[in-house]
């Protein structure tokens, strides 16, 4: 059968760019590094770290400066780096005609001033506010005005983006507690309030069907915090982040010798380095494990039934060691 011909955005060495441009910045983060110029698809640009934010195709940066000529580009800019997958250049292309589409139709998305041909990055308008996940929190601490105006307008704005998913489904994307902000000014909303549409990449396999504002608030709201909160992608219940001589050595382990670099980058890319007390419990025998362990320094025991019984056994696992579930990936250094 004859291969089909790969689309630009697929070329294996966009995928090894990739690699070597997050790598880079990772580097510059664990050395303490706040502001970095990497040269990336011909464009110098100027990052400040820690990125604004992460989604599943691509990170998000404060961008202080380009080599590009952008007259148009005036404010406070962020660049979007798709990460190393071709279906996240892939996407990254498609956002042109979706951001298009929204400010057609009066729906704030913020403006693409540069987009890489190849779908690495583009350059964007950087627009200030708050989540709708950051606000559900607190929303308790509120004046009945602020919620007032709150569930009213967010009420309008859901309403309005299903409208035009109907109207053209090949614009449908997210509509993530963490995809929608609100706009204020000197720490006060404004009257009506005006909501944000930060990524407008597409989920055209979401279905939104018999969606309402109801359910949006009192069911998609808690439990997509929820899981926020259970996979440490709320900033104050992640760990602390893996350093890169972890992440250097981590790559040695057996189980990673059949990958390749950017496998193994993707996976130690979203570990988190826990550290145990002595005799502290991980995980009892039976419960459903969420982690996948590597030991990096020291010795875990692993004991089954109950070890003063006849006919129990334990065993002492150090070193070159890995075990637990593979959901999600923590590196952990044994008691």
């Amino acid at each position: 059968m004859e291969k089909k011909p790969l689309k630009k955005f697929e070329a294996p060495e966009l995928e090894d760019q990739a690699v070597l441009f997050f790598e880079a910045l990772h580097q510059a983060a664990d050395s303490g590094i706040k502001e970095i110029d990497p040269v990336y698809g011909g464009v110098t640009l100027g990052i400040t770290l820690p990125p604004l934010g992460e989604g599943d195709r691509g990170i998000v940066y404060p961008l202080r400066s380009h080599s590009l000529a952008l007259p148009e580009a005036r404010g406070a800019l962020c660049l979007k780096v798709a990460k190393q997958q071709p279906v996240c250049r892939e996407r990254l292309l498609e956002e042109a005609m979706t951001t298009e589409f929204f400010l057609s139709e009066q729906v704030y998305v913020p403006r693409i001033y540069h987009l890489d041909p190849l779908g690495r990055f583009c350059i964007k308008e950087f627009v200030e506010g708050e989540s709708i996940t950051s606000l559900y929190l607190r929303f308790n601490e509120l004046s009945v005005k602020s919620q007032q105006l709150i569930l009213e307008g967010l009420e309008n704005f859901l309403n309005r983006l299903l409208e035009l998913f109907k109207k053209r489904p090949d614009c449908k994307v997210s509509v993530s507690p963490n995809n929608i902000y609100v706009l204020s000014e000197g720490g006060r909303f404004k009257d009506p309030t005006q909501f944000v549409l930060i990524d407008p990449g597409t989920t055209l396999k979401k279905n939104y069907e018999g969606y309402t504002f109801n359910k949006y608030w009192n069911e998609v709201l808690p439990d997509r915090i929820r899981k926020y909160q259970r996979t440490g992608y709320l900033q104050w219940l992640v760990p602390q982040e893996v350093t890169q001589s972890e992440r250097d050595e981590a790559k040695e382990f057996e189980i990673f010798h059949d990958l390749k670099p950017a496998e193994i980058f993707l996976l130690l890319k979203t570990a988190k380095t826990i550290e145990f007390e002595p005799e502290e419990i991980i995980l009892r025998e039976g419960a459903i494990g969420e982690n996948f362990y590597l030991i990096l320094e020291g010795e875990v025991e692993v004991r089954r039934g109950h070890y003063s019984k006849p006919g129990s056994w334990h065993m002492r696992s150090a070193g070159d060691r890995s075990w637990g579930k593979w959901p999600s990936c923590s590196m952990s250094p044994g008691p």
